[in-house]
């Protein structure tokens, strides 16, 4: 950060323009799974930062990847 401090909040937002029909209509199945496992990273690293996930829908195909998804 610009000042040496962290981040009292992160947000990460999901599915910019996907499943769109005049940008693009599919779900690339990875993007989901990538932003969770940043999010668990930074709660981790830094527990006192609130991630807030900002999304439509979540992806996160495959039984051992659904335990990266907290409502």
């Amino acid at each position: 950060m610009k000042n040496a401090k962290e981040p009292e909040s992160v947000a990460i937002i999901h599915c910019i323009g996907s499943r769109d029909k005049d940008y693009k209509d599919y779900c690339s199945s990875v993007c989901c799974l990538v932003c969770a496992e940043f999010a668990h990273m930074i709660e981790k690293h830094s527990p006192e930062v609130k991630v807030y996930d900002i999304y439509a829908d979540w992806c996160v195909p495959g039984k051992d990847n659904q335990a990266f998804w907290i409502p």
